[in-house]
């Protein structure tokens, strides 16, 4: 009878609700303003220190100007998981020699980016730093669904991950003329 249909149908959308609550996707809210523009050949630990998110935060776009003199800037989000913002673990720090040769950096497994910095020209090196989004009891989430986008030319590049992920990676080949590839992800 209807009323026995309607009381199941009640039921396991309960139950559906209940074992999907667990494992919410997280909501990545973007901060309204870009990072101080910094100059990029300056923005290694010697000079004028690296681009990185403030404590809780994480990259969701970059842009950047010119050659290695020109101006670079992040833009952070935090991130909530059923009405609470939650942590971002300790910084590690990855180091590439030297990213004209085509070099694609990818934080590792459950790490998102957090900050980027880069010292001299396209063979100069940069400095990538990752953390891990804590959700509910301490645990990392979960980085899934990584997507490169097309190529960019560095020298005018403006991106920003699609709505709802986070920055994982960055590639980049050849001076400032060369192609700048980004690697975006979701958060579960």
């Amino acid at each position: 009878n209807n009323r026995q249909l309607s009381i199941v149908v009640l039921t396991m959308t309960l139950l559906f609700s209940i074992d999907h609550a667990s494992a919410a996707q997280a909501i990545v809210t973007p901060d309204s303003y870009w990072s101080t523009a910094k100059q990029e050949n300056r923005t290694n630990e010697n000079a004028d220190d690296p681009i990185i998110c403030v404590s809780g935060k994480v990259m969701i776009a970059r842009k950047h100007d010119g050659d290695e003199n020109g101006n670079t800037q992040h833009k952070c989000a935090s991130v909530k998981q059923t009405d609470t913002v939650l942590t971002v673990g300790p910084k590690s720090t990855h180091d590439i020699s030297k990213e004209s040769t085509e070099y694609k950096f990818e934080c590792p497994d459950n790490k998102v980016l957090v900050g980027r910095g880069h010292q001299g020209d396209e063979n100069g090196s940069t400095k990538y730093y990752c953390a891990q989004v804590m959700g509910a009891g301490n645990n990392p989430l979960q980085v899934g669904n990584r997507t490169w986008s097309a190529d960019i030319k560095e020298s005018g590049s403006d991106y920003t991950c699609p709505s709802g992920q986070v920055m994982v990676g960055r590639g980049h080949k050849g001076d400032e003329n060369g192609a700048t590839w980004y690697q975006c992800a979701m958060l579960e």
